[in-house]
């Protein structure tokens, strides 16, 4: 690697971060491809099929999302929703990934190890997402018998340790944002935000739950920007320089 490159890879130390996160972006409007794009009902306050399907409590849930059973649509619905959760296991490798990725960063330009818990975070929202898929697709391979009840009860702790994960993530990512200028205090201000959605979700399933989706999605945007964005200053590049060399197992 050039002496150019180098520094161009250590003046911008989110860039593989950014990279990573494009992926996922491109994959998310992916999915909205797949998954269905409208339901014939859905529970109260919910508005996107797959966010309603996820937060389901009850039968009467599954009912009302799928339809009946002679219904003609509920043979599509249910595999535009088998597809999109199997393909889903893509995504949730990728989005994991760059959330580890970007904490990585942020521990390795702070030498803080504080940032080392969202990267474990990421790893128990990427087990959380996927035992959530399993209870996902039994729900859908069990419509007929419909029974589905272990499925459900797994299906809510599951579905909030995931979406609860990622809220910790972008909580415990504020003392890095907060100190990084007017734009990485406003994305701390957005991961506050998201963290109260998701408090208010949690204890009252509502439209409060497409809030905190959304809000979600907001968060991962506004960290792939800042990804591309931020530049180190020329002192804090030096220094990054200086643990490098003092450390040269550090990029083993």
């Amino acid at each position: 690697m050039s002496d150019q490159s180098e520094k161009n890879e250590t003046n911008r130390p989110f860039f593989p971060a950014g990279v990573i996160g494009l992926v996922v972006v491109a994959m998310s409007i992916a999915l909205m491809a797949v998954f269905p794009s409208r339901l014939p009902e859905m529970p109260e306050g919910f508005v996107t099929p797959v966010i309603a399907f996820e937060f389901v409590r009850t039968m009467d849930d599954v009912k009302l999302i799928f339809g009946p059973t002679d219904s003609p649509q509920r043979r599509e619905i249910v595999k535009a929703m088998d597809r999109g959760n199997k393909l889903d296991y893509v995504y949730m490798i990728l989005y994991a990934g760059f959330l580890a990725c970007f904490s990585l960063t942020c521990a390795r330009v702070t030498h803080r190890k504080l940032f080392y818990i969202p990267v474990c975070l990421a790893g128990f929202v990427l087990t959380a997402d996927a035992l959530e898929n399993i209870q996902l697709l039994g729900i859908t391979a069990n419509l007929e018998t419909m029974n589905i009840t272990h499925f459900l009860v797994r299906l809510h702790w599951l579905t909030w340790a995931k979406w609860g994960g990622l809220s910790l993530i972008f909580l415990f990512l504020i003392p890095y944002f907060i100190k990084e200028g007017l734009y990485a205090l406003f994305i701390s201000a957005a991961a506050v935000i998201c963290a109260i959605l998701a408090a208010a979700a949690f204890m009252h399933r509502s439209a409060l739950n497409e809030m905190f989706g959304g809000m979600t999605a907001i968060m991962f945007v506004l960290i792939i920007i800042y990804s591309f964005v931020h530049k180190l200053p020329e002192r804090s590049i030096v220094k990054v320089d200086r643990v490098h060399e003092a450390t040269p197992g550090l990029n083993a």
